[in-house]
């Protein structure tokens, strides 16, 4: 838990694609706010790992990048903190494969967010034209 978090921040970037993996997995089950940079600074590593799967609304399944896997996570964290939702937003300004903005976007709409929805809107559409996104986060803090 909580204890072995700074351990973790520490060794994620030099980490294997499998670690990484593994790694992330285990930080989006502690809540743990400086881990949010660390973990967003994950989300251009394009390393595959086929172990870690996310499943289309067609029952098909999408293999991410150890960077989008990485996103999954800011986008869970960010149903609950705001530095996760700022951190998200700030990677999806740059671009992303539509591919997996569209797998993302049907994963989570089994818990709709507002503010969620309005980043991968942002994203999607950005990637649509192939130009970076310009999504506002306000803090409500």
């Amino acid at each position: 838990g909580l204890p072995v978090a700074p351990l973790l921040l520490k060794v994620l970037p030099r980490s294997s694609p499998p670690e990484k993996f593994w790694t992330l997995d285990v930080l989006a089950e502690i809540d743990y706010d400086p881990a949010i940079p660390v973990i967003a600074q994950c989300a251009s590593d394009t390393s595959k790992f086929h172990l870690y799967g996310l499943l289309r609304s067609d029952g098909s399944r999408y293999d991410p990048t150890v960077g989008e896997f990485a996103i999954v996570i800011l986008f869970q964290k960010a149903r609950q903190s705001n530095a996760a939702r700022r951190a998200l937003a700030g990677v999806l300004r740059r671009p992303q494969a539509l591919e997996f903005l569209a797998v993302l976007k049907d994963w989570f709409k089994e818990e709709p967010n507002e503010k969620l929805e309005e980043i991968i809107d942002a994203a999607l559409k950005a990637a649509h034209e192939e130009k970076p996104p310009a999504t506002r986060v306000e803090s409500t803090a």
